[in-house]
């Protein structure tokens, strides 16, 4: 496992939070929750932010794509949720509400407070998110700009990132955005930083990324982690379980 980056900062006291972001090659070598194996190689992206004092982690959320796993494992991520809720019934697992899965999403200390150009990045970026916009907001990202995907995708330029995004705002047309915590890290020969996570309770109501709309509450839970240049976003590594997704859908 690889450590890409770790944006940190202090609290009141002495806690600290840390937004972490790692990459791993894994091989799929025995028998689990992916099914029997089948020795693929497969790489594969976490998220953690975490509360840590007097040496040890406090309270912690985690996001991993797994859809990116069952991707590369040549497995469809709509079927594997509609087998995992299958199985969980079989095994009296009961589901847990999309508001149940957005509150647990929240918490902890809001961060960083920001004002001038970051703050229009902040906030144009959650707009790009809430209800009535498709893709991207123009003036968002730079011409360069590279999106890191969940499922294991990638999308450079503007047109590829709006067309990878457009996806989920088509099928979640009346989204709103909730902003639970978020750095801004100005260091040395770095370009500015920003993490964020949040949470979207919604309803798929639309034809996107996740087919038929079902009008089923959804909750989608993410961090983004972002980096500026001039102003503009140059890459961006966004973190969301599509495998959560389909299972509040198809199930």
């Amino acid at each position: 496992m690889l450590t890409e980056d770790i944006l940190a900062t202090q609290n009141p006291g002495d806690e600290h939070y840390a937004a972490q972001r790692t990459i791993a090659c894994i091989r799929h070598q025995g028998e689990g929750f992916f099914g029997p194996p089948t020795g693929k190689t497969v790489w594969v992206r976490t998220w953690a932010d975490r509360i840590c004092a007097e040496g040890a982690v406090r309270q912690e959320w985690l996001l991993q794509d797994r859809a990116a796993i069952v991707a590369q494992l040549g497995l469809n991520v709509q079927e594997f949720a509609r087998n995992l809720g299958l199985m969980q019934n079989q095994l009296g697992i009961a589901r847990e509400s999309a508001e149940t899965l957005d509150a647990r999403w929240a918490g902890g200390p809001e961060g960083d407070d920001v004002e001038g150009p970051i703050a229009g990045v902040v906030e144009r970026y959650l707009t790009m998110w809430a209800g009535g916009n498709s893709g991207t907001v123009p003036g968002l990202y730079h011409p360069a700009a590279t999106l890191y995907a969940p499922g294991h995708c990638i999308g450079t330029g503007e047109q590829e990132i709006a067309a990878l995004l457009s996806g989920y705002r088509a099928s979640f047309a009346d989204s709103e955005v909730q902003l639970h915590h978020l750095i801004v890290r100005r260091d040395p020969n770095e370009p500015v930083r920003i993490s964020l996570r949040w949470s979207l309770l919604t309803w798929h109501d639309g034809y996107g990324k996740f087919g038929v709309p079902t009008r089923k509450p959804v909750s989608i839970t993410g961090i983004s982690q972002l980096e500026l240049r001039d102003g503009l976003i140059i890459r961006e590594y966004l973190g969301i379980d599509e495998l959560a997704i389909w299972s509040q859908i198809v199930n």
